[in-house]
């Protein structure tokens, strides 16, 4: 059996380096791009905007203890519900 190993476009995901909570901000990007968020205990709505969107934001609504795997640049407080957030940080 050949498995396939071509990936065209995408990186594959490894363990996160760090998990690090954050204050969502409507005025700030995050220090670091976060290779995605865990969300805690409380779910709810995530507004944030990722490496791609630019000033357009993204809204999700998440369970608790669930994760977002997208490269996010700001997590907003405007519509931000769910708690606590945590981003997922990887050794570049």
């Amino acid at each position: 059996m050949t498995q396939n190993t071509k990936f065209t476009g995408m990186q594959l995901l490894t363990v996160p380096s760090d998990y690090v909570p954050l204050t969502p901000d409507d005025s700030n990007d995050l220090a670091s791009r976060a290779g995605g968020l865990f969300i805690g205990g409380t779910a709810g709505d995530v507004v944030f905007r990722t490496g791609l969107s630019g000033t357009t934001s993204r809204t999700l609504a998440v369970a608790a203890n669930s994760f977002i795997p997208c490269e996010i640049t700001r997590v907003l407080a405007t519509g931000t519900t769910a708690t606590p957030i945590h981003a997922l940080l990887y050794r570049s």
